[in-house]
């Protein structure tokens, strides 16, 4: 029963059928041009109904329609004051106003909103996706950069923005070259739906990792839904073709796929979660990894150009990778921590003097760590002079993987930069157990967020 047919029986006694029409009935007039018909009854559903949310926001596209833009604009500064509690209603006020290109006000009310009930990230992904299906980019970057800031770690928003922004810049994924291609006229097939809902870019590179050399030690089709990779290494794998039975991520499956006899297989299934695998294991298959994630064709012209501009400030590129954005959101997780910059320091330290020319380059999302390392002049991204749209991660982790040296942070990003690395000369990484960093081989010593014994 809708909130009009209840107020109806309450205050007349009588069934509100067939008395006022829902919202959604007038919201269809409206979209068939019926504009006064659809004012109309607005009106008299907003007399029945005072402050209903569906009706004043409907009654607002009205009179954009119908009144032009500063009636409309006056129209939600009031009904911001009748709905300044509701954070759905707010998102939806973002939205009108980020319809007449005023953004400022949008974030302002998808802040607002976030701060009321973070639970409205959930409505602020429909609202972005149906700006970003209708063409407004501007709109839904918006609406995804906001969800970000309040939720770093979300994989949705990050997965769905890179995506969009890449296919506004280059259009439709390049072909796959062969080296990359997978084996035609595999019958049995695994697929991994969830790709790009289930973690960030470093998690992505492991679980589409561990989909491929499954795939390639077994002799499986891998289908995967669209994800970044497919832009940014030109990856043109088979969409999923049909649902399959789950196969829930567990400590040493992946291990087991690639130890036991030729016989097991994890044919017919759609993986779901993070499926880690240690480094030694994938060793067998690092020229195909390599292959399988060299830069695409559409990125390589601007990586050579950035890497050209770094080399300007000295001979030796050493690289560090701190991490600390969505890691702020854990820190106080038991499961998980984080290596204190000083460890980075005290390295510099040691080796500094020791470097021909040496330069020093920080990937972080901690825009303050530039400050912290500010004796050695470090650069960053911004240093390089490209920008990648939706992938603006992206040339942190190809600096990692083109360093001199290179020291990396508990995460997959940096750890399977490392693995890519066929330049470096010495790799070092955060060690608990010595409190420092500490020499050690990408293929070999496995890394993790999570602390020791968790």
């Amino acid at each position: 029963m809708s909130a009009i047919t209840e107020i109806f029986r309450k205050y007349t006694g009588r069934n509100g059928t067939g008395t006022l029409p829902s919202p959604e009935f007038v919201a269809a007039l409206f979209r068939r041009g019926q504009v006064e018909e659809a004012d109309s009854w607005c009106q008299r559903i907003l007399r029945a109904v005072p402050g209903h949310g569906e009706t004043l926001l409907l009654q607002a596209e009205i009179i954009l329609a119908r009144d032009g833009e500063p009636a409309f604009r006056r129209a939600l500064e009031r009904i911001e004051t009748q709905l300044a509690g509701n954070a759905a209603a707010l998102c939806r006020i973002g939205a009108l106003w980020a319809q007449i290109g005023d953004y400022g006000n949008a974030g302002l009310l998808y802040r607002r909103a976030l701060e009321i009930d973070l639970n409205s990230i959930a409505g602020l992904h429909d609202i972005a996706e149906t700006e970003e299906a209708a063409g407004r980019i501007d709109s839904a970057r918006l609406l995804y950069d906001t969800i970000l800031d309040a939720w770093p770690d979300g994989s949705r928003a990050y997965t769905r923005r890179a995506i969009m922004l890449m296919r506004q810049e280059w259009g439709a994924p390049l072909p796959t070259p062969d080296d990359k291609r997978q084996e035609a006229g595999l019958e049995k097939r695994i697929m991994m739906s969830e790709l790009g809902e289930m973690g960030r870019f470093g998690h992505q590179l492991s679980q589409y990792l561990a989909l491929r050399i499954v795939g390639r030690v077994h002799r499986l089709r891998v289908e995967v839904p669209e994800w970044a990779g497919r832009w940014l290494f030109d990856l043109g794998d088979p969409y999923p073709s049909g649902r399959l039975p789950l196969l829930e991520s567990r400590p040493g499956v992946i291990e087991k796929a690639l130890s036991e006899e030729p016989g097991w297989s994890l044919a017919g299934r759609d993986f779901s979660g993070y499926f880690y695998c240690p480094a030694h294991l994938y060793a067998p298959h690092r020229d195909f990894i390599r292959t399988l994630f060299r830069p695409s064709e559409h990125l390589r012209p601007r990586l050579e150009g950035a890497m050209a501009r770094l080399k300007r400030h000295g001979r030796t590129l050493v690289a560090l990778h701190i991490r600390r954005g969505d890691m702020a959101k854990k820190v106080n997780d038991a499961r998980y921590w984080v290596a204190p910059e000083h460890w980075y320091l005290d390295w510099l330290v040691q080796i500094w003097h020791t470097l021909d020319a040496p330069v020093l380059y920080i990937a972080s999302d901690d825009p303050g760590m530039v400050k912290r390392f500010e004796d050695f002049a470090p650069l960053t991204s911004a240093d390089a002079g490209e920008t990648i749209p939706g992938a603006e991660f992206f040339l942190d982790f190809h600096v990692l993987s083109q360093a001199d040296m290179l020291a990396i942070s508990p995460s997959n990003f940096s750890s399977t930069a490392a693995c890519l690395n066929q330049r470096a000369t010495l790799f070092m990484r955060p060690s608990p157990k010595r409190g420092r960093l500490a020499p050690y081989d990408p293929w070999e010593t496995n890394t993790s967020n999570t602390r020791p014994g968790a």
